[in-house]
């Protein structure tokens, strides 16, 4: 069967033609049940009357001058959990594969553009919209290139969110339940890969999967090693991956970065954050907090000392600080103590390492860094969601 996929919106359109077979048709030979959606539109007509009967509607989707009436070119069906599971089952408000792909051009082209809004509200919408894009996918267990298509777009996202949100307060940002999200999108999506090339195995000359993810691949499996940093799970996957996929130079920096991490070569990892692409960058930034509290914590054994000060310029640049004042905070949340550095009396700044003196139980905040920050800039948001550029 000849499938095309199409992704587009306003400018910019990308398709992708794969040969696959109709997996639609292989479960109902096996009698497993097939639900099809119905829906044609972006939220199911009886949720946009309930919610609006009911003013249930994100301030993102009601008209403008209104309070109460719902822009039904910008109504998404919200995520929900029923006690009754066969009322999320009628296809009447299950969207298909073509559906959910507009939807989720609209949500990240669109919605994550909306700048009248602050960026915590739109990424509380678009989560909790995504998740219910999600919840139509398997419900209707979509076939495998299509399921593929929808996921990374939103691991992007995720991936994206995940930096710029990670200094906000709790109450706009759980780094947790973000955390759950990412990590739930980004294993079922690897798993499709593999799925993919163990068919492409069995069936040689049959199907071509690859066509479908080759460019986002690599920089979807490099993510996922630095967004486990260190761990041996992620680092084994990706040593055993096809040579195809694991000589890619997003791969291979990747594997290079976790293994220093795991060697506690911090210092190289940092030197070797600044060469990364934009959201390969991000993430490992996210894991700055523990890299700066176990690099001083080793620091503290290894030049302990009442008499000695190891440099703050130096220091700072070492792990990455923006500021002198961000690197004292931190020494300071660890115990340390450190003296500025005096003009007048030619007096050097520095910190005074002590191994009895560190605060194990510390845990750092996470910020962000201005080099990050200019590789993101060059691109616009939308287009590091939706296609990794």
């Amino acid at each position: 069967m000849l499938g095309c996929i199409s992704y587009k919106y306003h400018t910019r359109f990308v398709a992708i033609v794969v040969t696959s077979c109709d997996e639609k048709n292989q479960r109902k030979m096996q009698n497993k049940p097939v639900i099809i959606g119905k829906c044609t539109q972006m939220c199911p007509e009886s949720e946009i009357t309930m919610r609006e009967s009911q003013r249930l509607l994100h301030p993102m989707e009601i008209l403008t001058h209104s309070k109460t009436k719902a822009d039904r070119t910008k109504m998404v069906k919200e995520f929900c959990r029923s006690s009754a599971g066969q009322h999320m089952q009628k296809p009447e408000v299950l969207r298909p594969f073509d559906t959910l792909n507009d939807t989720i051009a609209y949500l990240l082209f669109e919605a994550i553009n909306m700048d009248e809004f602050a960026f915590h509200i739109r990424y509380d919408y678009i989560c909790d919209r995504l998740r219910a894009v999600r919840q139509d996918m398997i419900i209707q267990d979509l076939p495998k290139h299509e399921a593929i298509c929808i996921l990374q777009p939103i691991v992007r996202f995720y991936t994206y969110a995940s930096y710029r949100m990670c200094d906000e307060p709790l109450q706009k940002y759980d780094p947790h339940l973000n955390n759950k999200h990412f990590q739930e999108c980004l294993k079922r999506l690897l798993s499709l890969y593999d799925d993919c090339e163990e068919f492409e195995t069995r069936f040689p000359h049959r199907i071509d999967y690859s066509t479908l993810y080759a460019d986002s691949r690599p920089q979807i499996e490099a993510i996922y090693v630095l967004f486990n940093l260190g761990s041996g799970e992620a680092l084994n996957r990706a040593l055993r991956l096809n040579e195809r996929w694991k000589n890619t130079a997003e791969l291979q920096v990747a594997i290079k970065v976790s293994l220093l991490y795991r060697n506690n070569n911090f210092v190289a990892v940092c030197r070797l954050v600044k060469t990364l692409p934009h959201l390969m960058a991000a993430i490992v930034m996210l894991r700055m907090p523990a890299i700066r509290k176990t690099c001083l914590q080793v620091m503290s054994w290894g030049y302990s000392s009442k008499n000695l000060r190891f440099p703050l310029e130096k220091l700072q640049e070492l792990l990455l600080y923006e500021s002198q004042d961000e690197l004292l905070e931190d020494v300071k949340c660890c115990g340390l103590e450190y003296h500025l550095p005096d003009d007048i009396f030619d007096v050097k700044g520095g910190v005074v390492f002590g191994k009895d003196k560190f605060n194990v139980d510390v845990n750092l905040g996470v910020r962000k860094v201005n080099f990050v920050n200019e590789k993101l800039k060059k691109y616009k948001v939308h287009e590091l969601v939706l296609f990794g550029n």
